[in-house]
């Protein structure tokens, strides 16, 4: 399952704060997560207003994030940790 933690589409620039709920996803179903960055998306759609045009996304899977065994505080810290883990390589 892929889970866009902004809530949104993003049109380039800085990131957005991530929602906690799409991560109780993961830590309900003890799955892990794998944080990948991807750039250069927006400049597909958002960035020529309502044409489709082609252009170059990079993306980066980072490691795996286990979840069957964290803390309550633990979780708390995982969208601030996976929004770190991504933003690392923009």
């Amino acid at each position: 399952m892929v889970i866009f933690p902004e809530g949104t589409r993003s049109k380039g620039g800085p990131m957005k704060e991530f929602k906690a709920g799409s991560f109780k996803l993961a830590t309900k179903a003890k799955c892990p997560i794998i944080p990948v960055t991807m750039d250069g998306s927006y400049k597909i759609l958002e960035a020529n207003g309502k044409w489709i045009k082609p252009a170059t996304v990079n993306l980066y899977f980072h490691k795996a994030i286990e979840t069957e065994n964290l803390t309550k505080e633990e979780q708390d810290l995982l969208p601030k940790q996976v929004h770190n883990i991504i933003s690392k390589v923009l």
